[in-house]
């Protein structure tokens, strides 16, 4: 399969350009979420969260409440890596088939 031959008119060769980065971008994507996903952002214990981000603050629930919504920050991020890996794979399969059915030889 030949994506640049000279035997394609220009519009082909620029649609297998764009479609070539699309395909890269979508692989790129795809890798970064899987590495986030699956190596997790440690969460601090309290006391350690407390010591690092409750200095100035002297209502202790105030602290408690940044806290567990750092928690659900990261739950937040978890999700949206996933929902992310699936729209990535979704891209790779549909520009690669895109990529496929128009670089085919016809018989």
């Amino acid at each position: 399969m030949l994506l640049f031959n000279k035997e394609k008119d220009i519009v082909h060769r620029f649609f297998n350009l764009v479609m070539v980065v699309w395909f890269i971008i979508a692989i790129v994507v795809l890798y970064s979420n899987c590495v986030d996903l699956i190596i997790k952002k440690p969460l601090p214990s309290y006391k350690r969260f407390e010591a690092i981000n409750c200095l100035n603050i002297s209502d202790k629930e105030s602290c408690e409440r940044r806290y567990e919504s750092e928690k659900l920050m990261i739950k937040r991020n978890e999700f949206n890596n996933k929902k992310t890996i699936i729209m990535s794979l979704g891209n790779v399969i549909i520009v690669s088939t895109a990529l496929y059915l128009l670089n085919r030889k016809k018989k």
